[in-house]
């Protein structure tokens, strides 16, 4: 059996009301068809619908479901330019990028076994850090996709040790106010 629903759409901006409405059918997989009606002021006939194409949202270029917006999200991020950076002493990212050295000696580690050697820096701090410290290169990470949520393991890059002996290093003032 089929089931026709019409949604009518109106306020102060009923197209992004209706994107938010196409993007929840997208990945519908049971919905066959979608139409589209828009009624719009003309000039001198007072309202004028338009009927737009039936049109198929999996050939739109746009995310719709939450797959596609994954993808766009990982190629987004491994197109984002990394530029090697710098960290200041006692900062959450100088205490987890030490941690990072200390576990990851053998293996990279998820997020997650990074939290839980911290203690003294909340998760909000911790992960946003983990992200900036890649984007400086002072740390690597690798996504793992064989699971149902993916992740990324991290680990300490060359230059990410430079950085923490030059921090160590109490004769090199220069680096306490990088």
């Amino acid at each position: 059996m089929k089931e026709e629903i019409e949604l009518k759409i109106s306020g102060s901006d009923p197209a992004t009301h209706a994107r938010r409405i196409l993007d929840k059918y997208a990945g519908d997989s049971e919905v066959e068809t979608i139409s589209i009606s828009v009624m719009k002021e003309v000039d001198d006939s007072g309202s004028e619908p338009i009927k737009g194409d039936t049109r198929d949202t999996t050939r739109d270029n746009t995310p719709h479901n939450a797959e596609d917006k994954e993808e766009e999200k990982k190629t987004n991020t491994t197109q984002k330019e990394r530029k090697k950076g710098d960290i200041r002493a006692n900062t959450s990212h100088h205490r987890v990028l030490e941690v990072l050295r200390d576990i990851t000696k053998d293996d990279p580690v998820s997020a997650k076994e990074v939290k839980k050697r911290i203690k003294d820096i909340s998760e909000s701090s911790i992960y946003p850090a983990l992200t900036q410290l890649w984007e400086r290169k002072l740390a690597e990470r690798e996504r793992v996709e064989d699971v149902a949520n993916p992740y990324y393991k991290y680990e300490i890059s060359d230059y990410g040790e430079k950085k923490l002996k030059e921090l160590e290093n109490p004769n090199n003032k220069v680096n306490n106010y990088t």
